[in-house]
Formats: structure tokens, C-alpha cells, sequence
């Protein structure tokens, strides 16, 4: 049984790499197309040509590319043991359906950690480097939790949210230190209005300073009305916001659990969204296993010794299905007409709930490779 293991693991593993590094390909070749001219310029030289190719292609495609080569892996492995009769024999030699398929969803159980694993570290990385590089180098930005970060000689300003139609950022703390880094005051304002100078005026300040000659005094609480800043950046840059999507799920998690009692305009909306992307990015790598799952019952539709087509049209069918149901349901979603969290969760599970079912039925009810 160990070797029959090895053997569908073995199978099941080169397919997808053999599928994924295709499809990395392909898409590597129509972003070079579509964009050739500024792609191919920014791409100059071998090693980042590569770079492109295998690191950040796969890095913004890679919650769609893992499924859908994990889906077609599973369904060539079955399928072509049908077809090539070991399915058969197999069963003639006593073993279940669910003894020669666990081995399969096992290594799909271990490529979904291993895409989480990825996800979570180089790709939230390869995703946050590019969108640095896209901004203007004389901007000392610092994107984190969410928000972004802007410093300004020995001061470091923090901002939550903001609204460009109207200059205003939203939950903002400075933090204004002395020559060696010490901390001198922690101004905190819910909003704050960007002039077309580049300076802030912010409203309603609290305000608590600390003497750095003296570490041991208690710090220093005031509120005042109003503080101006002369931050000196250009407004239109400091209403930019960091792609969320970018960053790591742990720190999503912090930022949402640190600003959980956030009231101010905009920002319940803004952590509702958040709070859906944490549940898509928890379920992304789910999706391995549930396309592999998907993918068993439709590779026993094959007959022995015959074509994988009919069976391979209904596979493709049953993907589109899934990703057009995942689409729809999420843009409903978008529109509050159903949950958030629960649609994200109940396309995934409905789909596996349909596979199981018919993979049941598949190995329940007759044979699939009778003629």
C-alpha cells in the first residue's frame, strides 16, 4: 500500500508542478505581450527576467494558479488510471475508492500549507517590494498594518484613512522624537485637514509629551484644539493608501483587532472590507483541496481505454462553475445583499459538500468504468 502511496502522490505532484510551471509561462508570456515595451525595460537582464517570470508572476496569480493546477493534476491522475485500466485492477485486487484516493487529497492537504506558508511570507513581500518600487524614491513611506506611514526628518506620522475628495486624513499619530530617538510627544487627532501647502492642520489633539532628560517623569496629557504641522509633502501623495491585499494576514488580524472601535466616517466600511479579506485569505488555500476534492468523482467518469475528453469538458465545466459562483457571490457580497464571511466560507463548502456526493455516488452506486 506504501508504494501504491508513492506512486499516485508521485503522479499526482509532478502533474501539478508539471501544470503550474505551464501556466506560470503563459501568463508570464501575455503580461511580456500586453505590456512589452515598459515590461521588457524594466525587466532588462537575465536574472530579473527570471525573477519576473517565476517569482512575481506566480506571487499575483498564485490564489488562482495552485487550485486550478492542484484541479487538473487530480483529474489527469484518476482519469488516466482509469483509462490506462489500474483502476480496475486495483479494485480487483480489493482495495476502496477512498484507500487509492486519500494518498491524492493528502499531497493537496500539504500543497494548500504550503500555498499559505507562501502566501504569508514571500508573496506578501514580492507584492509590498513592488508597490514600494512604484511609488517616488524621495518619499521616506513606510507601509504597515493597513495604513502607511510617512517620516519627515526626526518625526513620524501614522495615518489610518483618508479622504481625498475633501484633503482630510483620519485617524492620525505623530510622533516627534529628539536627534538620538527619543520620544518627545505622541500627538493623536481623529482628523486632520492637508492644505494645499503640504501642511496639516489637525482638530481636537490629544497631546502627551515626555521630557527625555528625565525618562523617570510621568508624561505630560493636554488636549488642544487645534495643532499645525509643516509636513512639507505633497497632499496628493499623502492621500495615497497601501494595497491591503499586500500585506500579511497576521498583521491584518492586529490592525483589525486595534481598530475594532474605530467611529470615525468611512472607517466602518474600511474594516468591514478588511475583515472580509481576512476570511478570503484564510480560505484561499483551502481551495487546493477542495478543487483536487472536486476533481475525483469527474476523472472516474472516464471509461477504460477510452477518450479523456467528455470527462475533461465536464471538469472544465465544473471549475468555470465554481469560479463563477465564487465571483457572484462575492460581488453580492460587495453590495451587502449577502453575508460577507458566510458567502466567502459557503461557496468553498457547498462545492465540497457536491463532490463528496457524487464521489459517493460514483463509487457507490456501479462503477464508472463499466461499458
Amino acid at each position: 500500500m506504501r508504494t501504491l502511496s508513492r506512486y499516485f502522490v508521485t503522479r499526482y505532484l509532478g502533474l501539478f508542478a508539471l501544470i503550474f510551471i505551464g501556466a506560470t509561462l503563459s501568463i508570464a508570456i501575455v503580461e511580456l505581450l500586453l505590456d512589452s515595451d515598459e515590461t521588457l525595460a524594466s525587466q532588462a537582464g537575465v536574472w530579473n527576467l527570471i525573477e519576473f517570470v517565476f517569482v512575481r508572476v506566480p506571487s499575483y496569480y498564485l490564489r488562482d494558479l495552485v487550485p486550478i493546477s492542484a484541479f487538473f493534476a487530480a483529474f489527469f491522475t484518476i482519469g488516466l488510471a482509469v483509462r490506462w485500466l489500474e483502476w480496475t485492477a486495483l479494485e480487483a485486487a480489493g482495495l476502496s475508492p477512498i484507500q487509492i484516493m486519500r494518498p491524492v487529497l493528502a499531497a493537496a492537504i500539504g500543497l494548500a500549507v504550503a500555498m499559505g506558508i507562501a502566501r504569508e511570507t514571500l508573496v506578501a513581500r514580492v507584492i509590498a517590494g513592488h508597490e514600494a518600487a512604484r511609488r517616488d524614491s524621495d518619499e521616506d513611506l513606510l507601509f504597515r498594518e493597513g495604513a502607511f506611514w510617512y517620516q519627515k526628518g526626526r518625526s513620524i506620522f501614522s495615518i489610518h484613512a483618508s479622504d481625498p475628495a475633501s484633503g482630510t486624513l483620519r485617524g492620525v499619530e505623530v510622533f516627534e522624537r529628539t536627534d538620538h530617538g527619543r520620544l518627545l510627544a505622541h500627538l493623536k487627532s481623529d482628523r486632520v485637514t492637508v492644505r494645499p501647502d503640504g501642511s496639516w492642520l489637525m482638530h481636537d489633539v490629544l497631546a502627551r509629551r515626555f521630557d527625555p532628560t528625565h525618562p523617570d517623569e510621568p508624561s505630560r496629557f493636554a488636549h488642544e484644539a487645534t495643532v499645525e504641522l509643516r509636513v512639507g509633502a505633497s497632499p496628493t501623495r499623502l492621500m495615497e493608501q497601501t494595497d491591503a491585499a499586500a500585506l500579511p494576514l497576521s498583521q491584518l488580524v492586529e490592525y483589525l483587532a486595534a481598530h475594532r472601535g474605530d467611529d470615525h466616517p468611512g472607517s466602518r466600511a474600511a474594516l468591514q472590507r478588511l475583515h472580509r479579506l481576512v476570511h478570503e485569505r484564510s480560505s484561499e488555500p483551502i481551495a487546493a483541496v477542495v478543487f483536487t476534492l472536486l476533481a475525483l468523482p469527474l476523472g472516474l467518469i472516464v471509461r477504460p481505454g477510452g477518450s479523456l475528453a467528455p470527462a475533461a469538458v465536464a471538469a472544465i465545466l465544473a471549475m468555470a462553475a465554481f469560479l463563477l459562483a465564487r465571483s457572484i457571490g462575492l460581488g453580492l457580497a460587495d453590495r451587502e445583499i449577502l453575508p460577507n464571511v458566510a458567502t466567502v466560507w459557503a461557496i468553498p463548502a457547498s462545492f465540497s459538500g457536491v463532490a463528496i456526493a457524487a464521489l459517493w455516488l460514483r463509487t457507490h452506486r456501479g462503477r464508472p468504468f463499466r461499458k
